[in-house]
């Protein structure tokens, strides 16, 4: 249905009706489709197409792209209804299933996440949210030295692409392609533009990673960090990472006794959240609670990790720190945290090399060093 405003009313009225039918022989279908006048009942557009069934999906996108052009409909929001494709149920459970690993947060939910999204492209070619989820996880994995670059980057960029190409309009496209920018370019403008532009398609697509708050966190905009962070935690009041990405800019902006709380809130809701984590850790060695910080961190899930061994060295058990640092560095997943360890150790001469090859590598985090109290 097209509707017509009707005023101060605040009422609408339907003005055209899309009826159709669709009959299928053998392998081939055919769809009719009319634009009928609601008032009169006069038919204002009429088409027939034949195609194999298995174009079935791409036939009636192209249905709907002719009904808008002809009909020359200016909303986004009807041009959007009538473009809607058809999800065949199975993709889309895959798809849904996909994202509640995703939101778990953890390395290996998010594995588990990216082999549904897979399950669910290849069940239906042409679902383009998949494609932007599978880009938006394969990042975050490398994030948080879950994936190398070479196993995460090529794939993240070829589904961002595949995701734009299917849908324009998809702001979750828009969101994966700021993360190629980003992680993979350092094109700091192109990201900003490209989250900014899946913020006008859909606010609710700051929530998916809340990583617009982190972009501007490293690009020293911590008002706007604090600002975006703030927002996403609004849309999503049971979002894990949007606690945690809010208090990330907090922390950022020295504004460590606001940050604690929404840190402490993040791992009430997932236990499992391991950013929130570091960052508690980080902000009490702010504070000067080295002791907390300890607690925070001595827990199985970083043992070993450079987060775990640069709060040893700062406390001073030192042979315990380079005992944790000997097991990370034939791995070297996060040099820059290596690195951070040597510096907490006072040794700039094996600290430099490791976060020279964090820069070599493009890691995702290490322009974070500008802008982390911590450094």
């Amino acid at each position: 249905m097209l509707w017509r405003d009707a005023g101060s009313s605040g009422k609408r009225s339907v003005d055209a009706l899309i009826a159709g039918s669709v009959q299928r022989s053998g392998s081939r279908v055919r769809i009719t489709a009319q634009l009928v006048q609601a008032s009169t009942d006069a038919n204002l557009w009429a088409n027939e197409y034949e195609r194999d069934l298995a174009d079935e999906l791409k036939l009636k996108a192209e249905i709907a792209r002719t009904i808008a052009e002809e009909i020359e409909i200016k909303t986004p929001e009807e041009v959007k209804r009538l473009r809607a494709k058809s999800v065949i149920p199975a993709a889309r459970e895959k798809y849904l299933l996909g994202r509640s690993y995703f939101n778990r947060e953890n390395a290996p939910d998010r594995r588990k996440a990216i082999e549904l999204f897979e399950q669910a492209v290849q069940l239906q070619k042409d679902y383009a949210e998949p494609y932007a989820m599978l880009s938006l996880t394969w990042h975050l994995l490398e994030a948080v030295g879950a994936a190398r670059p070479y196993e995460a980057r090529s794939a993240a960029r070829n589904a961002a692409l595949r995701a734009l190409e299917l849908d324009p309009d998809l702001a979750e496209a828009h969101v994966a392609m700021a993360g190629v920018k980003w992680f993979e370019d350092w094109d700091w403008a192109g990201s900003h533009e490209e989250y900014r532009r899946g913020r006008e398609l859909n606010p609710d697509s700051m929530t998916i990673c809340a990583c617009y708050t982190l972009l501007n966190y490293m690009t020293g905009r911590m008002s706007e960090a604090v600002e975006v962070g703030a927002l996403a935690e609004k849309l999503d009041p049971l979002s894990a990472l949007g606690y945690s990405t809010h208090g990330r800019a907090l922390y950022a902006s020295r504004r460590y006794e606001e940050a604690v709380p929404l840190f402490k809130k993040s791992l009430e809701i997932n236990a499992q959240a391991r950013p929130a984590s570091v960052h508690l850790a980080k902000s009490y060695v702010q504070m000067g609670k080295l002791q907390d910080a300890l607690a925070t961190l001595d827990k199985p899930d970083f043992r070993p990790s450079p987060e775990l061994a640069w709060v040893l060295a700062l406390l001073g058990r030192r042979a315990e720190a380079v005992r944790m640092l000997e097991s990370l560095t034939p791995v070297g997943a996060d040099p820059t945290g290596i690195s951070l360890v040597y510096f907490a150790l006072g040794d700039k001469e094996a600290g430099f090399p490791w976060l020279t090859r964090a820069f070599d590598e493009r890691q995702v985090f290490v322009n974070f060093v500008k802008y982390d109290p911590a450094i």
